[in-house]
């Protein structure tokens, strides 16, 4: 088919495993999410998350082996193609065999394809950081792979600051301690989640990190906040606790025996609340950022070796922040505009009913204008013209006049009239003789 590519099983694992499964589909113009689903129907394995920002930081990494088949070649879904019905894997009768001819040709097309394949994986370090540009990527991943933690290096002034943070919270803390309970919201980072012990390699390890992320141009605040891009990163390292048997303090035994000889003598007392089980500082440590992703301690590795993964995933995580962002501005965006659209609309249909009651109360000024007139009329038709009569027909024309909005002559005693107003607020008969 002229939509599909036919890969050889093994090849495909290879090369997925060698540039990543987006490589492959980069290379061959494939349909990312039809590639992943054929590797899931011929049990092709694909590489876990991490395994890339691991090669990123030159970490050791391990591979999943491939499964054996009797299927030896697989057809995938180019890039833009649909497919109505899912197609099944070919019956193993049905697969022709390469001829010994065929191997060998494969063998050098193979050769020429892994020289492509490098070539390709030099100007794109698969699925790491591939939202930046070529020149800031290569910058990252370079300062990522040479950076390591040192005991002696100079401190970052934000920890510095944060040091002394720490011991005058410590100081008041023991000031207040006994005197009365308090309950603070302003409690300093590490204070309740990191024993004393590991202070120092927290801080050997932010302060390695600190560096890193200004030689990236990145920003550090005061609350240890950072700034990658144009996003805040936050995270906080928490020292993992273990269970293990309450040891009775000198006061609990004294407590305990108060409370014994008030038994023995049948008097009443309060049992002391002694707990059985107390939860102490492993020293094992962890770094936790505010999506839930964690680095930490194993059996095998320190946190201190992960903190080129932990850079790099810093800068993962401000563009998934980025992407939130965005969205939550254009969201806010939409609702700004529909609010002004409502507003607008609301504000027409305001104008549109003051406008509407103008036009019929000038409109019914005008009907009182033309229905004079047309008294008029009929008065000078049925009366002869006396000098009075005349007299009054030129009063009573001044009095449509004054009701025409057209004309809107100014009368005497009456003033102008407001034509825009409804009947019964411009009634000049209600009037006092103030004119209101």
């Amino acid at each position: 088919m002229e939509n599909t590519i036919k890969i050889n099983r093994q090849k495909l694992y290879d090369e997925i495993w060698e540039i990543s499964a987006s490589g492959v589909a980069k290379q061959y113009g494939l349909n990312y999410a039809k590639l992943l689903q054929s590797c899931k129907d011929y049990e092709i394995p694909i590489p876990p998350s991490g395994y890339w920002t691991k090669i990123a930081c030159g970490k050791e990494v391990s591979k999943a082996p491939l499964p054996q088949s009797d299927i030896d070649e697989i057809e995938v879904l180019k890039q833009g193609v649909s497919r109505k019905e899912k197609r099944q894997p070919e019956p193993t009768e049905k697969i022709v065999k390469e001829s010994d001819e065929k191997s060998e040709n494969n063998k050098n097309d193979k050769v020429k394809a892994i020289e492509e394949i490098k070539e390709y994986e030099l100007e794109v370090l698969p699925d790491v950081l591939n939202f930046l540009d070529d020149e800031e990527r290569t910058k990252v991943i370079e300062i990522a792979k040479a950076l390591t933690v040192q005991s002696n290096s100079r401190p970052h002034p934000k920890l510095v600051a944060y040091r002394k943070k720490i011991s005058d919270w410590n100081k008041q803390e023991a000031d207040r301690r006994g005197r009365y309970h308090s309950s603070r919201d302003d409690i300093p980072l590490f204070v309740n989640d990191v024993s004393e012990s590991s202070m120092g390699r927290i801080y050997d390890f932010m302060n390695a990190l600190f560096q890193a992320v200004e030689q990236l141009g990145g920003v550090i605040y005061e609350d240890l906040t950072v700034k990658i891009r144009e996003d805040k990163v936050r995270f906080k390292i928490v020292e993992s606790m273990d269970k293990v048997p309450h040891q009775m303090t000198k006061q609990e035994a004294r407590d305990l025996l108060i409370y014994k000889d008030a038994q023995k003598q049948h008097r009443w007392a309060s049992e002391p609340r002694i707990p059985k089980t107390d939860n102490v500082y492993n020293g094992k440590i962890r770094i936790v950022f505010s999506d839930g992703k964690y680095f930490k301690d194993s059996t095998k590795t320190r946190l201190e070796s992960q903190i080129g993964e932990v850079l790099i995933y810093m800068y993962q995580l401000s563009e998934e922040l980025r992407l939130e962002r965005v969205k939550r501005e254009e969201e806010h965006k939409l609702w700004v505009e529909k609010q002004r659209l409502a507003e607008e609309r609301k504000q027409r249909l305001e104008d549109e009913k003051r406008n509407t009651r103008v036009l019929l109360n000038r409109a019914n000024d005008y009907e009182m204008a033309c229905k004079i007139r047309t008294y008029i009329s009929a008065v000078t038709q049925s009366q002869p013209l006396t000098e009075e009569m005349i007299k009054w027909i030129k009063w009573a024309s001044d009095k449509a006049d004054w009701f025409d909005p057209i004309v809107s002559r100014e009368d005497e005693f009456f003033g102008k009239r407001e034509h825009d107003k409804a009947d019964d607020d411009k009634n000049i008969f209600t009037r006092n003789r103030y004119g209101y």
